[in-house]
């Protein structure tokens, strides 16, 4: 593999050609460039947020009430502390003298401005919208650093839901409209936006930041090939790769360069569709056969060799209520075959699946894997890959039942949905948003059951009591299988040897303590 890279690295030069920006000129240690896979859809629109992988950009122009650590654990960002009024009610303090990139003072109101657009049919719309427009019902200031927040339900987790809540700089969001801010994004964060092209992003330091940060300026350029952002550290065009393969470590190493696995609030999974289609997956024994045909060790040590784990259930080991006791499918082809022979598929099936790769290590590869284990037990598998954007456009389209999936084709039985927290790292996020029928839109799974414990979990504000609820849930994901579990995820990510205090957190980089050497 270091033949592979190292080759490919020396020719490396031409590798960003017409990407980068020609001026002002800098010298090395004023200017970092970050090579990610892909730039937010939305561009400068955070309200259209799309997941983890945004944050790559989002997290050096903008902020939010809270964010979270390294082990899980929700923390301070824009907001001092917070406490529960009663079980509907939360507030937060704002940390004082804190100015957006325009000048503009922060102030509660600026939330407000937020909450209430989130409220709007446009605003429930977006990415974000969807699922925060079910947690809190209103917002007001109570004073110029105290935000009350009103939820329709009990959520106990409501402090670590609103992390996805990036605030805009009011009057720039007036002025401009939501377009006009796209392309001019105005935030809270060390880094303000200079110049918004389809490939890159040129941003110049807000010394005037709360978190001010320590280089001059930024670079965030898209390299959708893993390969590229190999080579493109290798070569030294990029200082941070932040998503690299686990078979190139040895070479970004023998460059002279830092790698480093570690892992991800992530599990790998497909959905399969089995509520509002006649698909042989509305019966359980089919989905309990399609996890018995993966071999995930296999995948686990062939593909990310020895990093990652099989997954189990829909929360990660950085999850609150992720069950440690709860084990993966075991590898039993037979047992797959006699259970799809059990509910009438003796042949098996085909169908198609639509996937997602370049956004996690191997994903490709996994998924490839995937698709040749289940062909061994009857399910022939189709891969269908999607870009990032078809993929936001197939998965969110806000449609009627009878009309959503269409264009898909008629085989099209399951979905990449990772069991992801999204920076959220509660199991109940994505469980209950995503795989549950009160997913936005069209629910490809539902169980009532499920839905008892889930509104257990939300009612219950004592966190040891709310660990247990969420704990049986995941025990009962993972018996009813509404997904397809493969693998718990790791980030794998590099930086050049002229990086220093560069660190990753749940696909944050902190941008504002990066420095580098010439």
């Amino acid at each position: 593999m270091i033949g592979r890279f190292a080759a490919a690295a020396a020719a490396g030069a031409v590798i960003l050609s017409g990407i980068g920006f020609t001026a002002p000129v800098l010298a090395q240690a004023d200017l970092l460039k970050v090579g990610v896979a892909t730039l937010p859809p939305s561009r400068g629109n955070p309200s259209s947020h799309a997941g983890a992988i945004t944050n790559y950009t989002y997290a050096a122009i903008f902020d939010a009430l809270t964010k979270v650590s390294a082990t899980g654990d929700t923390i301070p960002d824009l907001a001092e502390s917070w406490r529960n009024i009663d079980t509907n009610t939360w507030r937060f303090t704002l940390r004082p003298n804190v100015k957006f990139q325009n000048g503009e003072a922060l102030t509660a109101q600026a939330f407000v401005q937020m909450a209430e657009y989130y409220l709007t049919d446009e605003g429930k719309a977006t990415v974000n919208g969807r699922d925060l427009s079910r947690a809190f019902t209103s917002a007001r200031a109570i004073d110029d650093l105290t935000i009350e927040f009103k939820t329709a339900t009990p959520n106990p987790a409501f402090a670590t839901n609103i992390l996805r809540m990036h605030v805009v700089a009011p009057k720039a969001w007036k002025d401009l409209g939501i377009e006009g801010f796209a392309n001019n994004p105005v935030g809270t964060g060390p880094f303000k936006v200079e110049a918004w092209r389809p490939e890159a992003v040129r941003m110049v330091a807000f010394d005037g930041s709360w978190r001010a940060p320590k280089m001059k300026a930024v670079e965030v350029l898209a390299l959708p090939e893993i390969t590229a952002r190999v080579q493109a550290l290798i070569s030294g065009q990029i200082d941070v790769a932040p998503a690299v393969t686990v078979d190139s470590v040895k070479a970004i190493e023998a460059a002279g360069h830092k790698a480093e696995a570690i892992p991800g609030p992530y599990v790998l999974a497909w959905a399969m569709l089995s509520s509002y289609r006649d698909f042989p997956f509305k019966d359980k024994r089919v989905r309990q056969a399609a996890n018995h045909a993966i071999n995930r060790q296999a995948i686990v040590d062939g593909l990310l060799l020895g990093k990652g784990r099989p997954a189990s259930q829909a929360a990660s080991p950085l999850t609150f209520g992720y069950n440690p006791d709860v084990k993966p499918y075991t590898y039993d082809p037979e047992r797959a075959k006699k259970l799809l022979a059990e509910a009438g598929y003796p042949n098996g099936f085909e169908m198609d699946s639509i996937v997602l790769p370049g956004n996690f290590p191997a994903d490709a590869d996994i998924y490839q894997a995937a698709a040749q284990d289940l062909g061994k037990v009857g399910i022939k598998t189709n891969l269908k890959p999607l870009t990032f954007a078809e993929y936001l456009k197939v998965l969110f389209n806000p449609v009627p039942k009878e009309e959503f999936g269409k264009g898909w084709g008629d085989k099209v039985m399951t979905f990449q949905q990772d069991f992801s927290v999204d920076l959220i790292p509660d199991a109940i996020n994505r469980w209950q948003a995503t795989w549950s029928c009160r997913r936005a839109g069209v629910a490809f799974y539902c169980n009532e059951d499920e839905l008892k414990v889930m509104d257990a979990a939300n009612a219950e504000f004592d966190p040891e009591k709310r660990r247990k609820i969420l704990q049986q849930g995941m025990k009962m994901v993972n018996e009813n299988a509404p997904a397809l579990f493969l693998v718990e995820i790791i980030d794998v990510w590099a930086r050049s040897n002229k990086v220093q205090n560069a660190k990753l957190t749940f696909r944050v980089l902190n941008y504002h303590e990066i420095t580098k050497t010439n």
